[in-house]
């Protein structure tokens, strides 16, 4: 791959910027929370699902522990008070220093026997045969108490997702939202899907679809929030919608996403408004953020290749990434659509200089 068109070397780094994937797993609650920034000032009515997530991403874990446990005796917050309760758990043994024990979720589990209870079990199983263990166990229940059909579906999405299978993973939300159109986290993981699966355009739409509630709703994580628009902000880039991108990435909480991947996209966009320089210095800041991430380099060499016409530069950079990119299976993936991309669009010139020579 040497000096792309202008075209697909903007195509390009914006692929590069959104080839990081997010984590399926739900994120802390607690991450790039007010409490990093020293905000300890309550403003929620006590007893509120709204005081007990106030109380986490405040930093005061161990109170948020008791408001969601009270939380929870409502049927209709059950599960989302049980899970916030597990990230406040961790939040409150990781403040403390010690290690997160969820055999209490466990415990309740062989107690309780329902789908929900398994599925949250699952959720902290110390390794991969004991969530399978609470997954089947959760499945069971579930035949005798099907209204707990959308969690189960969630959760069976979630899995698949983890472990690569995005169709099955999209059966899963489907059924999921079928079963409760309401249902936040399953409609996230959906848009999470299309993202990833469908074209930038119809990417950027779901995500815009599930921000439009999530961002108005006290049980979205507000990290997850934030990833949504980074992930949007991206797709807004690979689709030229230019302005909707520097919308969001100037507005984005830094502390709520992934710094490197963050800096990737003002890379594309840089890069998108023709200002090499500062592309660069942004890619070069997602290196200083992740030294293990090669995509960053590669956004490099391109840029040094292209606008800003340093090939000896580029060379050494390029040197790098091949001495590096054998344990990168992600990296290696990248430049064969990259390479693919290249080869498509001289296909594309050639067949339009074959029908001009005909006309």
């Amino acid at each position: 791959m040497r000096t792309l068109p202008p075209t697909l070397r903007r195509a390009a780094i914006a692929l590069l910027a959104g080839c990081a994937p997010l984590a399926c797993t739900s994120p802390s609650v607690a991450d790039g929370s007010s409490a990093a920034r020293g905000d300890q000032r309550p403003t929620a009515p006590a007893g509120s699902f709204a005081a007990a997530r106030e109380a986490l991403l405040a930093g005061r874990a161990e109170q948020a522990v008791e408001l969601f446990a009270s939380l929870r005796r409502e049927p209709e917050l059950s599960m989302e008070s049980a899970l916030w309760m597990q990230e406040a758990q961790r939040e409150a043994a990781r403040a403390a220093g010690r290690a997160f024990d969820g055999e209490g979720w466990w415990f309740e589990a062989r107690q309780r026997d329902t789908t929900q209870a398994w599925l949250l079990a699952a959720r902290v199983a110390p390794e991969a045969a004991a969530e399978a263990e609470a997954l089947q166990r959760a499945r069971a229940a579930a035949a005798s108490s099907p209204a707990d059909g959308a969690w189960l579906a969630y959760a069976m999405a979630t899995g698949a997702a983890r472990l690569g299978d995005l169709d099955e993973a999209r059966a899963q939300c489907d059924l999921a939202r079928k079963l409760d159109p309401g249902h936040l986290r399953a409609a996230w993981l959906d848009a999470w899907l299309v993202a990833r699966q469908d074209t930038p355009a119809r990417g950027a739409a779901a995500l815009r679809r599930w921000l439009a509630a999530a961002r108005g709703s006290q049980l979205v994580e507000p990290a997850r929030v934030a990833q949504a628009e980074l992930d949007l902000a991206i797709l807004s880039l690979s689709s030229g919608a230019d302005d909707e991108a520097a919308a969001l990435l100037a507005n984005l909480d830094a502390w709520k996403v992934d710094l490197a991947r963050l800096q990737s996209a003002r890379a594309a966009l840089h890069e998108a408004v023709e200002d090499p320089q500062a592309a660069m210095a942004a890619a070069q800041a997602a290196s200083v953020a992740d030294p293990a991430d090669l995509l960053p380099l590669v956004q490099q060499a391109i840029l040094l290749e292209g606008p800003l016409g340093a090939p000896a530069r580029a060379e050494e950079v390029w040197r790098t990434i091949h001495e590096r990119s054998d344990a990168s299976r992600e990296l290696l993936e990248v430049l064969r659509a990259l390479r693919a991309r290249v080869r498509f669009e001289r296909l594309e010139a050639q067949r339009l200089a074959r029908g001009k020579k005909a006309g």
